[in-house]
């Protein structure tokens, strides 16, 4: 009997082993594509430059590596890691001043694309080259990748995924290695998706395949999976739409005509001479035999394409055809007002700007309900914060209003800046500097 129990509790153990085992890989497999980009939180070290040539020096001004090179780089300014390069002679040192990576050959950092700061490089990956061909190592020295890309590059705008190339074909993988897209485009762009502080990691992949006819595009989300077959002569996405990082909505053209996905939904038929997004009323603007209509983000055709012209300013609609004007809200609806107003959002839901072009253009300030808070008598007037204003007379003079019109700094200034992340104004006043910082929840 207890032989019997022994042989059960076994089987079971064996069982939970396999299912744990299971579980564990798939967990390996779905997390091995996830990364993490390294952040500077401090610079340890500098490039030095002395009589045209360079070398390192740490935050203390102490010289590491002694300036003798034609180029230093230093992809991370915490690590100790320098690529300093002599005529064709590249070596990477540490801070102790020793050659690190010696088993590899033509060790490299790899640089950004179209990335203007002075971190311009992987900050915790190099590549190598082995018999022609390209690996990635780690700044401790550990092989990420055997040597079998024909080049490794930066993913533009796209820091920790790197573009790769083998037998004239393109992928993507990240800096652990791992193949974000198949190696088989001839083509690969992000869609430019950007979310504050998370910059592009959740931008897709707009990929392209050479045919007869021509290049070719499909689309893949962030996770490299497909959503649009390489069947559109160009694909673009509307990445105002920061909100929903979890739908793409891709205006996409075929043999000349536009259409609208959402993700692997068609919203809008391809069918149209041209699409734009508006993203003030979160509506497409329809083109089609010259005429133009609106869909809202549904796809629905609210207003319907025949007008000859439509503009859209601020929160209104303004449809032309030969009868005149009908001005239209985002919901399609038509709404009484005169055309020659035109109303804007602003930062703040309790106001908008009123603008009103019937005699020259002047502008003023409502609430959410309409009710006139600015007159219309400004030449000019912007949303600041809580209930301030920029606004400026005929003069280009500019000065602070609260939203009872009330001036809190007078209108006589030559520019108003506001502080980033403060409440503080900064004022030129008769082209003279005078940096008059105010604290406005104090003072106004």
């Amino acid at each position: 009997m207890k032989k019997r129990y022994v042989v059960l509790i076994v089987a079971i153990v064996l069982i939970l082993i396999a299912v744990l085992s299971v579980i564990g890989y798939n967990i390996i497999s779905e997390n091995g594509k996830d990364y993490e980009i390294a952040k500077v939180e401090e610079y340890n070290y500098f490039v030095l430059r002395q009589n045209e040539l360079y070398g390192v020096i740490n935050k203390k001004g102490d010289i590491i590596i002694d300036p003798e090179y034609d180029e230093v780089i230093i992809p991370n300014p915490e690590k100790s890691v320098f690529v300093c390069s002599k005529e064709e002679n590249t070596k990477i040192f540490n801070e102790n001043k020793e050659e690190i990576f010696t088993k590899y050959n033509n060790i490299a950092p790899i640089r950004f694309k179209n990335i203007s700061s002075d971190l311009m490089y992987e900050k915790s990956v190099l590549k190598y080259q082995e018999d022609g061909k390209y690996g990635l190592i780690d700044f401790q020295g550990k092989e990420i990748t055997k040597a079998i890309y024909d080049d490794i590059d930066s993913l533009q705008y796209k820091e920790g995924e790197l573009l790769v190339k083998q037998n004239d074909k393109l992928g993507v993988i990240n800096i652990k290695g791992n193949e974000l897209v198949e190696v088989k485009y001839d083509e690969i762009l992000i869609d430019d998706f950007y979310i504050e502080d998370e910059n592009y990691r959740h931008s897709g992949y707009i990929v392209g395949v050479r045919t007869e006819e021509g290049y070719r595009y499909g689309y893949l989300n962030e996770k490299g999976k497909e959503i649009l077959k390489e069947e559109y002569n160009k694909i673009s996405r509307v990445t105002q739409k920061t909100e929903d990082k979890e739908n793409a909505y891709l205006i996409c053209a075929k043999n000349g005509q536009y259409g609208v996905s959402k993700n692997q939904e068609k919203l809008i038929e391809n069918e149209y001479q041209s699409i734009s997004y508006d993203e003030n009323n979160d509506v497409f603007v329809l083109e089609k035999s010259g005429k133009y209509g609106i869909a809202n983000i549904e796809g629905k055709t609210i207003i319907p394409v025949e007008y000859n012209k439509i503009d859209i300013t601020g929160i209104y609609l303004y449809a032309q055809n030969e009868q005149g004007t009908t001005v239209y809200n985002k919901n399609g609806n038509q709404v009484n007002i005169n055309s020659n107003i035109s109303i804007s959002n602003t930062e703040n839901e309790k106001y908008r700007i009123r603008i009103n072009n019937e005699e020259g253009t002047k502008y003023g300030v409502i609430n959410a309900e309409g009710k006139q808070l600015i007159e219309e008598k400004y030449n000019y007037i912007k949303y600041l914060y809580d209930n301030y204003f920029i606004a400026s007379y005929e003069n280009g003079k500019l000065g602070i209003l609260d939203d009872a019109e009330n001036v809190k700094i007078e209108l006589n200034n030559d520019s108003l800046q506001l502080i980033q992340g403060t409440k503080l104004i900064k004022t030129l006043k008769d082209k003279i500097t005078r940096n008059l910082f105010r604290y406005i929840t104090k003072n106004l």
